[in-house]
């Protein structure tokens, strides 16, 4: 990859994790929401789409440790957590 492609892929990337982070983010807000007003249907975001060569760094990190979707999302609550705190 030359200098470019890496720019472009690292820009892709770091989008994309932000979403998911955000998905994540969301899925919880939703879960408060249904909890606190059971009227509340429970909604579920869809998963961000990558759409860059090569994979993004995470969906590497899943598939070398054989990650399932929960443990991914697991995963991602920890700077989830991080952001939060410095909010």
């Amino acid at each position: 990859m030359n200098t470019a492609t890496i720019s472009t892929w690292y820009q892709a990337n770091i989008q994309y994790l932000l979403s998911s982070i955000d998905r994540i983010r969301q899925v919880l807000t939703n879960y408060i929401e249904s909890q606190e007003n059971p009227t509340t249907q429970l909604n579920t975001p869809g998963q961000p789409i990558f759409s860059s060569s090569p994979p993004s760094a995470l969906e590497q990190l899943c598939t070398t440790f054989g990650l399932s979707q929960g443990e991914r999302d697991i995963l991602l609550n920890m700077p989830l957590l991080w952001l939060l705190a410095k909010i």
